[in-house]
């Protein structure tokens, strides 16, 4: 993109408001500070927040921007609610905006809300509908404006237009986006975009215990709560949210833990407190106050719980409520009903609060006893946190608007990704790179793969001979390494050579800008033992690199402090892995597959297999390898049958029942799961031992049996055998979890951001010096 891009951000909401603070101007700063685009801020500010201070609090903020090379227009905001009040509104704003376009060309308005939309829909300017909800529906709900079937059609037809005319959409929600692609308002172009990016939050700043409270809260406050099980109601008091529930359920909480207390952050004070009053609730009870954006994080760590009782309305399909990332990256469990099913389905994932069925008082006294019931859990807190930061942390949604920018503006050079790889047909390599190109192209970045092994990989045993040549093989990776230098990113899939970092860090010599995929405890011995040369070789390669990428957060905790960091799972494509049209008739099939290296595990169930088809002709365990698994060789309903890539889809899906036992040591706790996903992906239900990542994919998923021991995986693995129902039930969940958390299109924005913040690092002669002598130049 041109360094002389002009983006205008217009909104009708004030910058000296939370709202503006916290979803327009910490975006615009960390957008403007990624260089190559120039922002003007266009807002209509409230005569209160101009006042505050006398205007000081104004002209510092003006100074800021200005300090940071962003400009900020602003009009008075006039209060009213009104068809008149907004269309002045609405004019002050296209007469500023005006005044900007007068100054020199707008490359692009982002226009935030449909007010705004409608500014630069009338100045002929090209802007991204940033739609924040679904606006003519909330006035409807609200009986306000439309009440007549006239005004109605009419305003339908005008948002209709500010929809057809945009350039892109961006929504707050999946399912208002499939709404828009559906044609909601109209035929939509399939080259049209339509992003998701949730109202998110900065997770650095609301982190587990907040940023401290020293001058933020006042200490007769710290001192009321102090020892008490806080609630917390945070927000705007109006006809969208359930206030009388929500204080119905700390009656109820409150019954059962009288140290219970509810706190309230708003600023219609009033409002709630005649609600509370009519309630006639103790005021030694809660405590009403509000909070400036800057403040919030350090009066959230105060909560354990989080009311987000909002009612189910047509408009809020649209709506993703900012508190709901503020409570997750605070570590403050939601309480959660209505509003739409995707905030229900992120209180689920992220499974550290309560989702209520209705507002019935026999469901609030269910929420209540789960509540008073609780205690502040981190390992729940750290859970969540992990589960909902790649989708509501700011830098997620600064990258993904940045992205959108640059594909609406202009084609930036496309990124040239150059992977080195293991071999076309080993796993790691196949579903860690090979399954990810063509997304990847998809998304502009031009990749190359040079893979280590061939077609023969699956032939070589694992004696000395095969040794010797899978060295050699991966020796290739050396030379290829020296030509690094000619791309944007060079991709290192696992080490080149399992006692030495030193191609990795040839290769990062060659190129800083290298990245470094790890999925296996390769600083572990085969045992899960110590091994010092592989610990070595880890690290060695792990400081070389710009950025490494684990398959999970075991890997990564064993990164060194100080490299940058991501945890990607190992993910299924799932429009080639999925359920079958019809499960066939006949035994049940008890599946497993894996590549011989992994038959040491498999002998954990080897007995247990073994004595299920002793006991049962209705049973049959099937094995899918690459070699042959001697323990259960010639035994009766026993089938051993070779994989092959063309044939793996197939045989997954003719599983009735898929097992993943696992030892507990270093190097299992170091595996991504990757076999149980495949199996869920194909509407398979699994029984897995509870080891490493095993543990993250299957908690609270109900999509197949968790077993700490062999005795708990036999009883598991006999009730999936005995009941189709229970096969067919866990068999959809896995398919959704799958689906919501470990598909290529859940991760694949991911590595884009990756690869698009790699490539624009800069970096200094010193450090690359640095690499060279690691690698021994």
């Amino acid at each position: 993109m041109s360094q002389r891009s002009h983006i205008v951000y217009v909104s009708s909401d004030g910058m000296l408001e939370p709202l503006g603070t916290s979803q327009v101007l910490r975006y615009v700063r960390a957008l403007a500070g990624r260089g190559g685009m120039r922002f003007t801020v266009v807002s209509l500010e409230k005569g209160a927040d101009r006042a505050e201070r006398d205007g000081e609090r104004e002209e510092e903020l003006a100074r800021l921007l200005a300090a940071e090379g962003i400009g900020w227009e602003r009009g008075d905001y006039e209060a009213g609610g009104g068809p008149a009040a907004a269309a002045r509104n609405v004019a002050r704003l296209r007469g500023l905006v005006r005044e900007v376009c007068a100054r020199g060309p707008i490359d692009l308005v982002h226009a935030r809300s449909y007010v705004a939309a409608a500014v630069a829909r009338s100045l002929g300017l090209t802007y991204l509908f940033d739609i924040r909800g679904y606006w003519v529906d909330e006035r409807l709900e609200q009986g306000r404006w439309f009440d007549g079937a006239l005004r109605l059609k009419l305003a339908r037809i005008w948002e209709r237009d500010l929809y057809q005319k945009s350039a892109a959409v961006v929504s707050l929600t999946v399912q208002a986006a499939e709404e828009i692609k559906r044609g909601r308002f109209g035929p939509w172009p399939e080259d049209r975009e339509v992003e998701v990016i949730p109202t998110c939050v900065d997770y650095g700043e609301f982190g587990l215990g907040g940023p401290g409270d020293a001058g933020v809260v006042p200490a007769p406050v710290r001192e009321r709560l102090r020892g008490a099980l806080v609630v917390g109601m945070v927000g705007a008091i109006s006809q969208a949210y359930c206030v009388e529930a929500s204080v119905r359920l700390f009656e109820q909480v409150l019954a059962r833990r009288p140290e219970a207390h509810l706190l309230c952050l708003t600023r219609q004070a009033p409002a709630l407190l005649a609600i509370l009053e009519k309630a006639r609730l103790d005021p030694s009870r809660y405590t009403i106050t509000s909070a400036r954006h800057d403040e919030m994080a350090s009066w959230l760590s105060l909560m354990d719980w989080g009311l987000l009782l909002r009612k189910e309305e047509p408009s809020h399909r649209a709506a993703m409520p900012t508190k709901l990332a503020e409570f997750f990256a605070s570590g403050v469990r939601p309480v959660q009903w209505g509003c739409n099913r995707e905030v229900r389905r992120w209180v689920e994932r992220a499974q550290s609060g309560v989702v209520l069925e209705d507002l019935s008082e026999a469901e609030l006294r269910r929420a209540a006893d789960v509540i008073a019931a609780s205690e502040r859990c981190m390992h729940t807190a750290l859970k969540a946190r992990w589960m909902t930061q790649a989708h509501f942390d700011l830098n997620e949604g600064v990258r993904r608007y940045a992205r959108l920018y640059e594909r609406l503006v202009g084609e930036r050079e496309q990124l040239r990704v150059l992977f080195l790889t293991e071999g076309k047909t080993v796993p790691a390599s196949r579903y860690r790179v090979e399954q990810l190109i063509p997304h990847l192209e998809a998304r502009g970045i031009r990749c190359e793969v040079r893979a280590a092994y061939g077609e023969g990989y699956n032939r070589l045993g694992d004696g000395g001979a095969a040794r010797v040549i899978k060295l050699a093989q991966s020796l290739k990776r050396v030379p290829w390494a020296l030509s690094a230098a000619e791309y944007d990113v060079v991709f290192l899939q696992r080490l080149a050579l399992p006692f030495s970092g030193a191609p990795e860090a040839l290769a990062a010599a060659r190129n800083p800008r290298a990245i470094f995929d790890v999925d296996d405890a390769i600083f572990r011995g085969p045992d899960g033992g110590e091994d010092p040369r592989g610990a070595r070789a880890f690290e060695q390669a792990c400081r070389s690199v710009a950025h490494v990428i684990c398959g999970n957060e075991y890997i990564g905790a064993h990164v060194p402090a100080g490299v940058p960091t991501s945890v990607i799972p190992t993910v299924v494509d799932t429009q080639r892995f999925r359920p079958p049209a019809h499960r066939p008739r006949g035994p049940v099939v008890v599946g497993w597959m894996g590549t011989r290296s992994n038959f040491k595990s498999l002998e954990l169930a080897a007995p247990l297999l073994k004595r299920l088809v002793e006991e049962r002709e209705d049973v049959v365990v099937r094995l899918i390898s690459n070699g042959e698994f001697l323990p259960l060789k010639g035994v009766e309903r026993v089938e051993q049958r070779p994989w092959s890539a063309q044939r793996e889809v197939a045989e997954l899906q003719g599983f009735d029942v898929g097992i993943m036992p696992l030892p507990e040591n270093a190097v299992t706790r170091g595996k991504c799961g990757f076999k149980l996903l495949l199996y869920m992906a194909c509407g398979v239900p699994v029984v897995a031992s509870a080891v490493g990542a095993n543990r993250t994919i299957l908690e609270g998923s109900r999509a197949g049996v968790l077993a700490e021991t062999m005795r708990d995986f036999e009883t598991g693995l006999r009730e999936l055998i005995d009941s189709s129902q229970l096969r067919v039930r866990m068999g959809r969940r896995g398919r959704r979890r799958v689906e919501e958390q470990y598909s290529v299109e859940a991760v694949i924005e991911r590595y884009v951001a990756i690869f698009q913040e790699v490539a624009g690092l800069e970096v200094s002669s010193e450090a690359a010096g640095a690499w060279l002598r690691a690698a021994g130049g």
